[in-house]
């Protein structure tokens, strides 16, 4: 995705990481730019939380547990080392056929792939996606990879959201992060703020009660039945009205709360 290389390219020159770091970087402060400012009013801890580096702490505990650093050979198979070695900054050194295998069940889980720490069970180190590539070359993996960066994406950032449609491959993006309705280029139209069907005057809020005062209703869908709110003042009195319109058209909804507002004037 172009938005995202954008963010990484800024990420790396403002705070002077490299590519693999920098990602790690963004996907801790959940793919907002405006974070990148707040990373200098505590690097070394924000580089830890980050899964960057080990926190000395943390150095000193796995210490204690007799965990070693650059270690000779596999700390999964205690193979003697070789060439095929690799370990995270943290130094915990680990065969490729071992880090193979171990990516390989990890990306099992989409969702969870790009927080995988080291293999060592209490490392707090992430594996970053360069690591995957490193070692994986089946092209069905690499594809599972590839779609765990683009939810990882979308999910983490605020400013975007996926159709909701499990078939669609597309996404909208807003700064406003409002309730606003989103009509999808494969023909689906959901809210914005909460991925669900379009509901709109109502807010999300609104939506959410009426769906669980109503989950012993057969049909749930909006299109199926259209509520909608308004909230009228009366002195110090908040009258909440719900109308529950049903086989009638939303423009016809919107219609009668223009004229409620204008009455109200």
């Amino acid at each position: 995705m172009k938005e995202r290389e954008k963010m990484i390219q800024e990420a790396m020159e403002k705070l002077f990481l490299e590519r693999p770091q920098a990602i790690l970087a963004m996907i801790y402060l959940e793919w907002n730019i405006d974070k990148l400012d707040n990373w200098y009013e505590d690097v070394d801890q924000n580089r830890y939380k980050a899964g960057i580096e080990l926190s000395p702490k943390t150095k000193e505990y796995l210490k204690s547990k007799g965990v070693v650093e650059n270690a000779d050979y596999c700390a999964t198979c205690y193979e003697t080392k070789a060439d095929t070695f690799f370990s995270l900054s943290c130094g915990h050194q680990f065969c490729g056929d071992c880090w193979t295998e171990y990516l390989q069940e990890k990306l099992k889980n989409p969702l969870g792939c790009l927080s995988v720490k080291c293999q060592h069970s209490e490392c707090t180190c992430i594996v970053p996606e360069e690591v995957y590539r490193k070692f994986i070359t089946d092209e069905i993996q690499l594809e599972k990879l590839d779609k765990a960066i683009f939810k990882n994406f979308i999910n983490r950032n605020e400013d975007y959201k996926q159709c909701p449609n499990p078939k669609c491959h597309y996404y909208a993006k807003s700064n406003m992060h409002s309730a606003r309705e989103i009509n999808c280029m494969c023909g689906t139209t959901y809210c914005f703020k909460c991925s669900k069907d379009t509901h709109r005057p109502c807010s999300c809020e609104m939506f959410e009660k009426w769906v669980k005062n109503n989950e012993s209703k057969k049909s749930k869908k909006v299109k199926d039945v259209i509520i909608c709110y308004v909230i009228k003042e009366l002195e110090d009195v908040d009258m909440l009205f719900v109308m529950y319109v049903k086989q009638i058209g939303l423009n016809i909804v919107r219609t009668i709360l223009i004229v409620i507002n204008i009455l109200k004037r």
